[in-house]
């Protein structure tokens, strides 16, 4: 298990856009404090408004973690899961950063549906590949 850092931030963005929120909803992309948390970008560069669209492209932690208070750290969680995603994650502000830990399997099907029209298929792994006479190309381990 890992964190996923940024690449969690898709989930984030299904919580905003199924709380209404349009990719050209606009935010403040400016420091922020959480308590006793800064969710700095990277490089600490800051672009002012944008909307959400061009806040994804760009990775942008503030307005993550933005969205996250607005939509709950709960309804991230619940996205995350509806998307396979089967790790405990913990709901709170940061979640928006990957701070929960998953496999690096459960994120990359999690991702499928985003591309697939929001269809999950059942993941599997090639076991073996072989020509049309029956030379095996490729043999994976059992283990």
């Amino acid at each position: 298990r890992r964190q996923p850092g940024s690449a969690f931030k898709p989930f984030v963005y299904m919580a905003a856009l199924e709380a209404g929120r349009t990719p050209d909803s606009i935010r403040n992309d400016a420091p922020i404090k959480i308590g006793k948390w800064t969710p700095d970008n990277y490089g600490g560069k800051y672009y002012g408004k944008v909307t959400l669209a061009t806040a994804l492209a760009k990775s942008l932690n503030s307005v993550a973690a933005q969205l996250t208070m607005e939509v709950g750290p709960d309804a991230v969680v619940e996205a995350a899961h509806r998307m396979g995603i089967q790790s405990d994650l913990q709901a709170n502000t940061s979640i928006a950063l990957g701070t929960s830990e998953v496999t690096p399997l459960e994120l990359t099907s999690a991702y499928v549906p985003f591309a697939n029209g929001g269809y999950k298929p059942d993941i599997h792994f090639i076991q073996r590949i072989t020509t049309a006479n029956g030379k095996v190309l490729y043999e994976g381990s059992t283990g």
